[in-house]
């Protein structure tokens, strides 16, 4: 399991305010029934450790306060804030199996590339011009 930076609190108020950034409607789950408040939202603070203090501070100032009134005032008075808990919810909320399904998200297979060729060749060129220091 990941680390998980945010206390119970905290994830009420991540709850709250998730799910009047995304929520519900007949054929996608809102964030909290996406799971953004559980596991998600760890992997993806992980993943953008820089904006942890925007999005821990943000979680702050919403706290004990309306949820639509805390992000229009958030957004409004500081934006940096805003963009923290906006793009790590999101992020945290397409993680999701349960949102993936719903978008029927098949994404194609990659293919290989197989460039060992261009690879080998550049490595004759360096054999070939010895070892030298610039």
């Amino acid at each position: 399991m990941e680390n998980q930076l945010l206390d119970n609190d905290q994830r009420r108020v991540l709850a709250a305010v998730a799910d009047v950034l995304i929520p519900t409607n007949n054929e996608m789950p809102s964030a909290t029934d996406a799971g953004v408040t559980e596991n998600l939202i760890d992997m993806v603070l992980g993943y953008r450790a820089d904006l942890v203090p925007a999005f821990l501070d943000a979680l702050t100032d919403c706290s004990g306060k309306d949820p639509s009134t805390a992000l229009d005032e958030m957004a409004n008075k500081c934006p940096e804030k805003f963009e923290a808990l906006t793009l790590l919810t999101s992020a945290a909320y397409f993680q999701s199996a349960k949102v993936k399904a719903a978008l029927n998200y098949n994404p194609a297979p990659r293919t290989a590339i197989d460039d060992v060729d261009t690879y080998i060749d550049m490595l004759a060129d360096v054999v070939e011009r010895g070892f030298t220091i610039r």
